[in-house]
């Protein structure tokens, strides 16, 4: 347990308020080289709400209603599309939302300081802490909810913020895979390259991520870690990614950090 944690929570997943807590997890200090996986938005980086011109966008984009929102219109607009009652102002609904989302996603284009939003440490050390883990010899890489079609932005973003995935990557060449499930509204269509493990946002699932980690795996035909530390800003990645992968054999220790919640 890392001096500083908050509590456990059910399925041994603890909250982190400090990234610098990681480094004093025994895991971390041990001469079994573990995966260090982490999520980025709000975890790595977030917007930058000072030195972003557009700052509504920026706000937006740190407000995790903001895609819950989009998928409650989504949901209206189906609803009274079958009951054919007022369904002009649930489109209308629907297309704000999807504007919104839409505007946000072509304003990160470029991460650097001309976007109208740009990124910055969730805490100021992040980039030296992964650095120092990466020196340990430890794999750090990120698992993102993000759309495959923001690789570019991404990289943009951690090299501005001096964040190299690169370092002890344990796979160089860039995967395009497929996850297969039962239901193809679950199929996904997933992207590795540079550190970076593209996902996309699961329509809803709470444990897509876990699947699709252990499918890029399976496709890259990458041994199974010995033990990974998994840290993500939402409760429902960190309990779905352990229980996937201690399923299939894999010890997960999964972190909560909440620093962007105390901001």
């Amino acid at each position: 347990m890392i001096k500083g944690f908050c509590f456990t929570l059910f399925f041994n997943v603890s909250q982190m308020l400090h990234a610098s807590e990681v480094q004093n997890y025994n895991a971390v200090q041990s001469e079994v080289k573990d995966w260090l996986i982490t999520d980025l938005d709000n975890t790595v980086f977030t917007p930058d709400l000072v030195n972003s011109t557009d700052k509504m966008l920026a706000k937006q984009a740190t407000d995790e209603s903001f895609y819950l929102l989009r998928a409650k219109a989504t949901l209206e607009l189906g609803s009274h599309w079958l009951k054919d009652a007022d369904g002009k102002q649930a489109m209308s609904k629907w297309l704000g939302y999807r504007f919104a989302v839409n505007a946000w996603n072509k304003t990160i284009i470029d991460g650097t300081t001309s976007s109208k939003v740009i990124m910055r440490p969730v805490e100021q050390e992040i980039p030296a802490i992964i650095k120092s883990i990466q020196t340990k010899g430890f794999r750090v890489i990120a698992l993102t909810a993000r759309e495959p079609s923001l690789q570019k932005s991404t990289e943009q973003t951690l090299s501005h913020l001096d964040i190299n995935l690169k370092t002890n990557s344990p796979l160089l060449e860039e995967v395009t895979y497929k996850s297969i499930e039962e239901d193809p509204l679950e199929e996904r269509t997933a992207v590795w390259s540079q550190g970076i493990l593209y996902v996309g946002r699961g329509h809803g699932s709470t444990n897509h991520k876990g699947k699709m980690f252990l499918a890029w795996l399976k496709e890259a035909k990458l041994a199974k870690p010995k033990h990974v530390v998994f840290i993500d800003d939402r409760a429902e990645h960190c309990l779905g990614m352990k229980q996937e992968l201690e399923r299939e054999g894999i010890p997960t220790t999964a972190f909560i950090y909440t620093q962007i919640k105390a901001l």
